[in-house]
């Protein structure tokens, strides 16, 4: 689970921090994994336009078990774009653990939504981990997960919630029920601004 505290600094700029995130194991208890700092940078008036971009930059500082660093970054290029009710977004993520540019981890995402309200969303989200640039891992050893996400887009309030598989597993220890995910986030806009 995730909690995003947001800022709207600018009609371009969000500030924000994930605060406690944490996972649960399976005995059932949950685990504190680490905490982001967050800065996002978007063209103005991104929700009006049918093309939009921007880029996302976070900082995170890890529990051990979670990474095997303690801190890593992500790097987040937004490009995406708008038909009608429908959504269109990529992400081709280049994460890192601040040991150099050869050990530059390509992790994109992409996203298909369908608004079906001026404040719900359905989407399917497709995340994955091909390893690092300068030598990309082989097809068994990438992940690849895709998550069904219903997403509230609210003020102050914002939350969604997904249910995921797993389809590449490089840990042969787990088992075809741990490649099932949920995962849900939620959003508090302490500006109140609209983004």
């Amino acid at each position: 689970m995730v909690s995003l505290m947001g800022l709207g600094a600018a009609d371009w700029l969000e500030l924000g921090a994930y605060l406690l995130l944490y996972s649960l194991t399976g005995s059932g208890r949950f685990r504190i994994d680490g905490a982001k700092l967050r800065a996002e940078f978007v063209v103005p008036h991104a929700q009006q336009r049918n093309l939009f971009f921007g880029v996302n930059f976070e900082l995170g500082f890890n529990a051990r078990h979670w990474e095997p660093t303690r801190n890593s970054g992500e790097i987040r290029p937004i490009i995406g774009g708008r038909i009608g009710s429908v959504d269109l977004i990529v992400n081709p993520i280049l994460d890192t653990s601040f040991q150099g540019l050869g050990a530059l981890d390509f992790a994109p995402a992409s996203r298909v939504a369908y608004n079906f309200a001026e404040s719900w969303a359905a989407s399917l989200e497709h995340y994955s981990d091909y390893g690092r640039l300068k030598h990309l891992e082989p097809l068994s050893r990438q992940q690849q997960v895709l998550f069904a996400v219903i997403d509230y887009k609210g003020e102050p309030v914002s939350f969604e919630f997904g249910i995921g598989y797993g389809f590449r597993c490089v840990d042969p220890q787990v088992d075809s029920v741990a490649r099932f995910l949920s995962r849900c986030s939620v959003r508090v806009d302490l500006s109140g601004a609209a983004h």
